[in-house]
């Protein structure tokens, strides 16, 4: 601290940084003593970056250990009285002999003296062990005898009491190990750090997650593997600059910053491979989370251009798979305590009352509501003891079988993807001011690219979406030149529709969201075959117990006919008219057969009929069809 006051009275140096080993980290020139004072500015500024960021100092300090590994560390102090144990400690340092300490601090907690422990088997039986666990392929591998020696002196490095870092390792036994374990998982950053800078070590690297990971991040891990697979989707969120300037729903001048953070928008790996002409794509057509196409149907008409293959799991179907609750609320500063308060009430009703426990999210649009909501929490935690108990059961809740994370969450637009849980709760916020209107400034939303926060967020639920707002999405006055606020408003719209029972304003708002009219239905014949079909079955069965109908869309495609119990209102028998054209195109097989296996996984049952085989006998084929319905 001296130092640094010297330097600045002189003028000659500007202090930016430093490390002491007794004060730590220094921020600055006013710290004199080891008083944490510069340790706790640090902290606190740290805090509210990450709360900014949408995220928290713990569950930063997670992401770092999982990036760069758990350490334990442990102090311990170690007397010797007297001239004996001056003459011993002094015996240890001529002898470069420090053994005792080593056996010191083991012996100090017994738990790390049985962690080693483990590991004090034979050599020959971890070679086993490892040749057990392995495939056939690896096993292969494993048994040229010139690997004997190699992973004998691994298997010494793992057992050492002293592990040497994992880097270390990995450098020293990079070929033995990509043959124990012929897939790696890591992070860029970690293959950055752990894995030998050579080229094409890896037959293929896989990038999942593309739109949001910036070139540069890239480049490593693209260097060291032969070919590329980059997977992603343009339509959700971007990658995040880290001292990239935020919005906040306050501030007067948003057009004019929002023009300046468009200057900062940056390209992403799959911007790049998508825009550079230099690799083959696909769309990977098949949606499988929502259980109900009410979940997806927006997103897909929206972003994907109505082109998701996706059908409803037709077993137990919930009634309304988007449910919208109104409230009275009012927005003030940048919350809304009526909101989040029924939010409260719901997941209480629903921790309280779910027959087939649920996951539960909570995805607010402003980072101010999501800590309201949590306080609340908090607050009915303190009144309700059987809810707390509940309540920290979910928050901490992962399954039992895989370990995966399912707890319940509360997080804000920008920090939901990835995420997705059976029931997804949102709290809008917004309000009509004294004046009747809605606010111009809609946060996320209204930032460039704020249709990707929306569209992220409005596709996470599997089996329920609650919205839980203070106006009718048709009060909303937006641009519709800015696409977030206009998919925002008809988002809403759809929802209201869903609710009041208004199908066809549903469709006609969803069909004006397209951007092309094309379809994948077939041609001539397949409608010919269609309409007989149609005609012969519904002349055939009791129309007072069965509900004949045709064009049946799923996603991008419809069945042919669909049979319904007229009573319950359920699908029993989906058909499908097939033309002979469909054998003379290889991919329309592949199609069909993957598209038979999905709608059966989703609970459908369907029956196929080709035009030749109802030339042949028309007669058989209905009466095929009427003993899968039991008439």
């Amino acid at each position: 601290g001296d130092k640094i006051y010297q330097h600045e009275l002189a003028n000659d140096r500007v202090f930016v940084f430093g490390y002491e080993e007794s004060y730590g980290c220094l921020a600055a020139d006013f710290v004199r003593d080891k008083d944490a004072v510069s340790a706790c500015c640090i902290l606190a500024e740290m805090v509210a970056w990450l709360k900014e960021e949408g995220t928290n100092l713990y569950d930063f300090l997670l992401q770092l250990y999982t990036n760069y590994g758990f350490y334990q560390e442990k102090q311990v102090s170690i007397t010797r009285k007297g001239k004996t144990g001056a003459e011993e400690i002094q015996k240890m340092i001529n002898d470069n002999d420090f053994t005792f300490i080593n056996d010191y601090v083991l012996n100090y907690d017994k738990n790390m003296a049985e962690a080693f422990s483990g590991m004090d088997s034979k050599r020959e039986e971890s070679v086993d062990f490892i040749a057990r666990i392995c495939s056939a392929d690896i096993k292969e591998k494993l048994s040229n005898p010139k690997y004997n020696d190699e992973i004998q002196k691994l298997l010494g490095e793992i057992n050492r009491k002293r592990k040497p870092p994992v880097k270390v390792i990995i450098d020293k036994y990079f070929d033995i190990l990509k043959i124990i374990f012929p897939i790696w998982i890591m992070t860029p950053e970690v293959v950055s750090a752990v894995v030998p800078l050579k080229a094409s070590i890896f037959d293929k690297v896989i990038f999942d997650e593309a739109s949001q990971l910036f070139i540069e991040k890239a480049i490593p891990s693209i260097s060291r593997s032969n070919s590329l697979v980059i997977c992603g989707d343009s339509k959700q969120l971007r990658p995040t600059l880290f001292f990239e300037s935020r919005y906040d729903d306050s501030d007067e001048d948003f057009d004019e910053e929002l023009e300046q953070e468009s200057a900062l928008t940056e390209t992403s790996l799959l911007d790049y491979a998508t825009t550079s002409n230099k690799y083959t794509s696909s769309m990977l057509q098949y949606h499988y989370r929502c259980y109900y196409k009410e979940l997806i149907n927006f997103s897909n008409y929206a972003f994907y251009n109505g082109e998701l293959v996706f059908a409803s799991n037709i077993k137990g179907k919930e009634n309304m798979p988007v449910e919208t609750i109104n409230v009275n609320g009012e927005w003030d500063g940048e919350k809304n305590i009526i909101e989040a308060k029924r939010v409260v009430e719901l997941v209480k009703d629903l921790l309280f009352n779910r027959k087939e426990n649920q996951t539960i999210g909570i995805v607010t649009l402003n980072v101010n509501q999501r800590d309201l909501i949590l306080d609340l929490f908090e607050e009915e935690c303190k009144n309700d003891e059987k809810f707390s108990v509940l309540y920290r059961q979910e928050r901490e809740r992962r399954d039992e079988e895989t370990g995966e994370d399912e707890s319940l969450f509360v997080k804000n637009l920008e920090s939901v993807q990835g995420d997705e849980r059976d029931i997804i709760i949102f709290s809008i916020s917004y309000s009509k001011n004294e004046k009747g209107k809605i606010g111009s400034s809609l946060g996320e939303i209204q930032r460039q690219y704020g249709e990707n926060r929306l569209n992220v967020a409005i596709s996470r639920a599997k089996k329920k979406i609650y919205i839980i707002k203070s106006f009718m999405g048709i009060d909303l006055s937006v641009n519709d030149m800015n696409k977030g606020p206009s998919y925002f408003k008809k988002y809403l719209c759809y929802a209201d529709s869903l609710n009041s029972g208004n199908l066809e304003e549903c469709s006609s708002l969803l069909k004006s969201l397209i951007i092309s009219e094309e379809t994948t239905n077939g041609g001539y014949e397949d409608e010919w075959l269609e309409e007989q079909i149609f005609d012969e079955l519904s002349a055939r069965v009791d129309a007072n117990l069965y509900d004949v109908r045709r064009n049946i869309g799923i996603g991008s495609f419809n069945i042919n006919i669909g049979v319904y119990n007229k009573e319950s209102g359920k699908l029993i028998l989906g058909i499908e008219c097939l033309g002979d054209k469909v054998l003379d195109d290889e991919c329309k097989v592949s199609d069909d057969i993957y598209r038979q296996y999905y709608l059966t996984v989703r609970g459908w049952n369907l029956h196929k009929v080709w035009l030749t085989e109802w030339i042949k006998d028309k007669n058989a084929i209905i009466d095929n069809i009427l003993i899968k319905l039991n008439v």
